[in-house]
């Protein structure tokens, strides 16, 4: 956020810098064209860069005006960048590739040995899961976005009821039966997938 807030603040000391090169373009056309001249000249130097007129690609715009432009774009690329950003989250998970009600009970003891400990759902996915992020990574699916996993699951991922650090499941799926434990969600884009 810092980083675009910065970016944010650059952006408008440079939309500032080239509004002012603008204004002292548009004064001297006006010191030449104008009679009256010397007189615009001096009321606009006295006022602040940000109050001062001036015309843009034929079209005459007042300070505030341009002010409410530049607050309208910035507050337009801030809602973009927050809206636009797919939703995250970092998820472990356990498979068993069966769908038999004895899978279930199966997966329902597994839970009960894990608690919501991280260690031992990583040692129970080595030691059980079927898919290959289980015995080579202890079941960790890394970061992954909204869109990329069945719905049932992404539906306990990014469901706004299932918590952060709770294991969940069994969930079935067409792959078989999950465990899963969510490590880490992007909770400011949070979608509800419920």
């Amino acid at each position: 956020r810092g980083d675009r807030l910065i970016k944010t603040q650059r952006f408008i000391n440079i939309l500032l810098v080239l509004i002012s090169l603008i204004e002292n373009l548009n004064a001297e056309k006006d010191d030449r064209t104008n009679i009256n001249g010397e007189l615009h000249s001096a009321r606009e130097s006295a006022k602040p860069n940000y109050l001062k007129d001036f015309t843009f690609f034929g079209v005459d715009l007042s300070g505030q005006t341009i002010i409410a432009l530049v607050v309208t774009f910035v507050a337009g690329r801030i809602l973009y960048n927050g809206f636009s950003k797919k939703t995250t989250a970092v998820a472990s998970h356990i498979l068993l590739d069966d769908s038999s009600e004895e899978t279930r009970k199966k997966l329902e003891a597994i839970k009960h040995l894990i608690g919501d400990d991280p260690q031992k759902f990583a040692d129970m996915a080595k030691t059980h899961s079927k898919c290959p992020s289980g015995k080579s990574s202890g079941g960790s699916l890394g970061k992954f976005s909204l869109g990329s996993m069945v719905p049932p699951f992404e539906k306990v991922v990014f469901g706004q009821s299932y918590k952060v650090g709770i294991v969940h499941g069994p969930i079935e799926t067409h792959f078989g039966f999950h465990l899963i434990l969510i490590h880490k969600r992007d909770e400011q884009r949070q979608l509800v997938v419920e």
